[in-house]
């Protein structure tokens, strides 16, 4: 579906009668058995799957995600780069905030918002990142201690 940020996998989980599902739990679960890029950006509870007349999943009437809450990565910044770099996270994603340790791809990040996010960097900090770095770095906290790491800026053409 689009959502804010951009097309991201959506999963829909309905959870046994009586059962509170758990989504981190649901995601570790998925990650184990599935490839990375098939994993859900995001994932929605609901009471049961709508249907049509004639007994399919009705994906017109699935509720839109909202935006992610901050989870359990989600602490205030603690440094100035690391400060900016979760506003540029957030902006990459069309999020509201973004904790230092909350990780790109599991909050929607894909190919597109990654090289958007990389131009920002680029531009903002005047540091060298690639797309790839964002794979190792997938934290506003880890890709500051990279670029704290980085012994040049990096100027693009």
């Amino acid at each position: 579906t689009d959502l804010p940020g951009g097309p991201a996998l959506v999963g829909y989980a309905v959870p046994a009668p009586g059962t509170v599902l758990d989504p981190a739990a649901l995601r570790e679960s998925l990650a184990g058995r599935l490839p990375a890029y098939q994993v859900p950006a995001r994932l929605v509870t609901v009471d049961a799957l709508p249907l049509t007349e004639n007994g399919k999943i009705d994906r017109a009437a699935l509720p839109v995600p909202t935006t992610a809450p901050a989870g359990p990565g989600h602490r205030p910044p603690y440094d100035q780069r690391t400060e900016l770099l979760c506003r540029i996270f957030a902006d990459a994603l069309s999020l509201p905030d973004f904790g230092p340790h909350e990780d790109f791809f599991e909050h929607g990040g894909h190919s597109l918002s990654a090289m958007s996010l990389v131009g920002r960097v680029r531009t903002l900090l005047d540091a060298g990142l690639s797309v790839g770095d964002l794979f190792t770095a997938r934290t506003p906290a880890a890709t500051a201690a990279l670029l704290r790491g980085a012994r040049t800026p990096h100027r693009v053409p």
